[in-house]
């Protein structure tokens, strides 16, 4: 967070402006005064106030959408709606879109019918990929039914299970109506034994094997083809989930 602040006042500055650092660490009422006293443009929201707090962010939007200050954020039911990954699976597939097979396991109990193996295991209401450990698949239901378990000891929520797609990785950012170019996720500096996927240790453990080894390339390397049906997808998920400002 600290280097996207840095790059977006440079940015910003460049432009002309005169951007200003804003933090919760200030207290919530301090930041109120703020922004009543000194209204800004527009403002650029970067988090929320208890990293941990999935909620935080939606509770910041809300915030300065009761005070009328424009910013870069997506609304709160949108925010609600994407934090929810079984109702994002079921909004998802109601449009058409694809989407991993996948069971939610509630109280840490295996449904009777899974789908297919291998399986990754993530708590059903984090983001910032809280709670996605960076492990081999799992492949038989005793281990998987551990996993579960942990996972719900250690969120108190649900537990999705998800079929572990391996293959590349593809993002596609939008601005407003602007597609940016197609992002590739390159695993190969890998551990030929570590599965080719984004966990918490991925962005949050700068030291370790997971982030040192994940490279991007941009524009990825793709035919025209699978360009256009990744960014056919991508526009359908911007519609699907109503998603009016920046996303990827």
């Amino acid at each position: 967070v600290d280097e996207a602040v840095v790059a977006i006042e440079a940015a910003l500055t460049a432009l002309g402006h005169r951007p200003r650092r804003l933090s919760f660490e200030l207290g919530v009422s301090a930041v109120i005064e703020f922004l009543t006293a000194q209204r800004p443009d527009v403002v650029v929201v970067l988090g929320q106030p208890v990293p941990d707090d999935p909620d935080g962010e939606s509770q910041v939007v809300a915030l300065l959408d009761l005070l009328r200050i424009p910013h870069t954020s997506e609304s709160v039911d949108a925010l609600a709606l994407v934090r929810d990954k079984p109702r994002v699976k079921m909004v998802a597939a109601h449009h058409g879109l694809p989407v991993p097979a996948y069971a939610v396991c509630h109280n840490g109990v295996l449904p009777e019918q899974l789908p297919p193996a291998p399986w990754i295991v993530k708590p059903a209401l984090e983001h910032g990929s809280r709670g996605i450990e960076c492990a081999t698949p799992a492949t038989d239901r005793a281990d998987l039914a551990a996993r579960v378990q942990a996972l719900r000891a250690r969120f108190r929520q649900p537990v999705l299970v998800d079929t572990f797609i391996d293959g590349r990785e593809f993002q596609v950012g939008i601005v407003g109506d602007d597609l940016l170019p197609v992002l590739e996720l390159d695993f190969s500096a890998l551990p030929p034994e570590a599965p080719k996927m984004i966990g918490y240790a991925t962005k949050w453990h700068y030291e370790s094997v997971e982030f040192k080894s994940l490279h991007y390339s941009c524009p990825a390397r793709i035919d025209e083809r699978t360009a256009l049906a990744l960014t056919d997808l991508a526009r359908g998920a911007v519609d699907a989930f109503g998603l009016r400002r920046c996303s990827r």
